[in-house]
């Protein structure tokens, strides 16, 4: 596989696979070190998992600002110490509820929230990973983080211990304790049972591919490059300045190049395309457009004025 691939693999990730098992898989495919994801997802969980390759990578940060959309089961009747099927019950219910009443408790989950993430998580306490601390039998606290959803709906009470949810939430939200929130909400207790992130940005589940798709693709010894989606796949959430070939030059070497006064907003994050093929990623800061990431024909190139 040529070591210049570049581009984007949105693959349905199947349970039981870490997210690095997936970009070991990829590294694998493409015979090269410059891949990464853009958003893990739990073990357990399913769905959309952005994997890039090659200069790529270097709009993973980007990528990971996006939207995402899960849909999820919560389990009434029990709290676990994962917030998920996979845990120990620290405590149950015989309470059910009604659907009157998670209508009425949802709608409460919306917007602007604080969230204590789970403790088996990869957040860092004192240098160590909260699910390593947790295994231990460590005691430790985890901070509240202030998350935004922006939508919360019921879709489907599958029984009377169980509810379908889709969520549509910023970048960091953890989704069980979400399950877990709802749960003491309702006082019947709670805890998410199947999860599957269907939205990542403008990626959605039906976009993807599988792994066996790309083994496929080898096992035929047709390119897996094939399957790569281009660089720019991840900037439709952000506007495009298409460069004159004088501004490129500047570009090219990492200066700021000037814009009309009130064009964009003041922080915007802008890409610079040479018909239409990225060349760089800026910020606006009046009156210029200032270059952070430089991307050209071979390797990208960091630049941090």
């Amino acid at each position: 596989m040529s070591s210049d691939a570049c581009g984007w693999l949105a693959i349905r990730k199947p349970s039981g696979m870490t997210s690095t098992d997936v970009v070991r898989i990829v590294r694998k495919t493409f015979s090269m070190r410059r891949v990464g994801h853009a958003g893990s997802l739990d073990p357990s969980a399913t769905g959309v998992l952005l994997v890039a390759v090659g200069e790529a990578t270097k709009l993973m940060p980007l990528a990971m600002e996006s939207d995402k959309v899960y849909r999820f089961t919560i389990a009434f009747g029990a709290e676990t110490d994962t917030d998920d099927a996979t845990g120990e019950a620290l405590a149950e219910s015989d309470q059910r509820p009604a659907n009157s009443d998670i209508e009425r408790v949802i709608g409460q989950f919306e917007g602007d929230i604080l969230q204590v993430p789970p403790r088996y998580s990869a957040l860092k306490v004192s240098g160590k990973r909260a699910h390593q601390l947790a295994r231990e039998g460590k005691s430790f606290n985890l901070a509240p983080r202030r998350q935004r959803i922006h939508e919360l709906r019921m879709i489907d009470r599958v029984s009377r211990h169980q509810a379908l949810f889709e969520v549509r939430c910023n970048k960091g939200t953890y989704v069980r304790s979400l399950a877990r929130d709802i749960g003491r909400e309702l006082g019947c207790l709670g805890h998410a049972d199947k999860l599957e992130r269907t939205g990542v940005g403008s990626f959605r589940l039906e976009d993807c591919i599988s792994l066996e798709d790309l083994r496929r693709h080898e096992a035929a010894t047709s390119p897996a490059s094939k399957l790569l989606l281009p660089i720019e796949a991840v900037l439709d959430s952000i506007t495009e300045h298409p460069c004159t070939p004088a501004e490129l030059e500047r570009v090219q070497h990492g200066n700021p190049i000037g814009v009309a006064a009130g064009k964009y907003r003041e922080g915007e994050k802008i890409w610079l395309s040479d018909n239409g093929m990225v060349r760089a990623i800026a910020v606006y800061r009046p009156p210029l457009l200032k270059p952070k990431r430089v991307f050209g024909s071979g390797t990208a190139a960091n630049v941090s004025n």
